[in-house]
């Protein structure tokens, strides 16, 4: 078979999750269910006014309505593509001694809340840069989520749809838009269709990325417990099942079992590791009454099949 061919026919099989397994980065060995195997559960939701959305819906478990339309499909094909030219953080820079555990989370801010608009990829970005500006200058400034979202939505020509986003597309705004501040632009469901003010344009630019970094490669776990060795955050995308449900006192995002299904996709960011629990901490925005104060914690093995878009930066 011709190398072009074999490249497309794994390419093909990263899309569909074919014969998925978790472990492929050497952290297990156990099948689990790939997503052409998994019944998808998509629930049409209109809420608000003008506001449509065609993705799933939960109940939390603490009793709040949620819209999970972060375009995992979107974003597991664009790192198919990546896992096949095995960019990787691990393979451009010298290896580090991994710490057993690394933990960023006193250096966010408060876990916000989005309600019911499916604006996780604006909260996720905006907590990432977040992270960043305290980093590499010891000061907290509270960015909008809802600026990203919108300027999202503008690229894409969907201003008034509640659609969902690739965190793939978040990186170009961030390299030549940036992000605004929340003080020029609050958090408001009912302004979801209304552009940002020009005073939140003109200070957006103060809060660009530079050089964002794509991570891939078949030890996605280890490149991920590399950048936040060196104390960077990475925002990722992953597959929702109904099991979400069962979050509970631990925190634990449980695996996805032969009667679970899909009810959407989520945005989110990772902000530390624990080696002991075979852990990410993630950081949510479902407000800080879920989960461990608004955080959770993914298994390995729940990470590396149903995650996906993984980015991160320096600065």
């Amino acid at each position: 078979m011709k190398k072009g061919a074999l490249g497309f026919i794994l390419l093909l099989s990263l899309m569909t999750g074919c014969g998925a397994k978790v472990g492929n980065d050497g952290v297990g060995g156990a099948f689990v269910r790939s997503p052409s195997e998994i019944e998808v559960q998509g629930l049409p939701n209109q809420s608000g006014s003008g506001r449509a959305s065609f993705f799933g819906q939960i109940v939390d478990g603490t009793g709040v309505s949620r819209t999970l339309d972060y375009d995992y499909q979107g974003g597991a094909a664009a790192q198919a593509a990546r896992d096949i030219l095995r960019f990787s953080a691990v393979e451009d820079h010298p290896p580090l001694p991994l710490l057993p555990k690394v933990d960023l989370r006193n250096k966010c801010s408060q876990i916000g809340d989005q309600g019911n608009m499916g604006a996780c990829v604006g909260w996720a970005s905006a907590g990432f840069r977040e992270i960043l500006e305290i980093k590499n200058r010891e000061k907290f400034e509270k960015l909008s989520p809802m600026y990203m979202y919108f300027k999202l939505r503008e690229v894409e020509n969907q201003i008034y749809l509640d659609v969902g986003s690739k965190i793939s597309d978040v990186m170009p705004l961030f390299e030549n838009v940036g992000i605004s501040p929340e003080e020029y632009w609050p958090y408001d469901v009912s302004r979801f269709e209304i552009a940002p003010p020009p005073i939140a344009d003109a200070n957006a630019g103060r809060f660009k990325i530079q050089a964002p970094r794509s991570l891939a490669g078949r030890n996605i776990v280890k490149t991920m417990k590399y950048e936040l060795t060196r104390g960077n955050p990475i925002i990722f995308g992953f597959q929702v099942f109904d099991n979400i449900y069962d979050v509970g006192a631990d925190a634990v995002l449980p695996l996805p079992g032969p009667k679970n299904y899909i009810v959407g996709g989520h945005a989110v960011v990772a902000v530390g590791y624990d080696d002991s629990r075979r852990v990410f901490i993630v950081r949510n925005s479902w407000g800080t009454e879920w989960g461990d104060h608004g955080y959770f914690y993914m298994p390995y093995d729940y990470f590396s099949i149903w995650g996906s878009d993984f980015w991160t930066a320096d600065r």
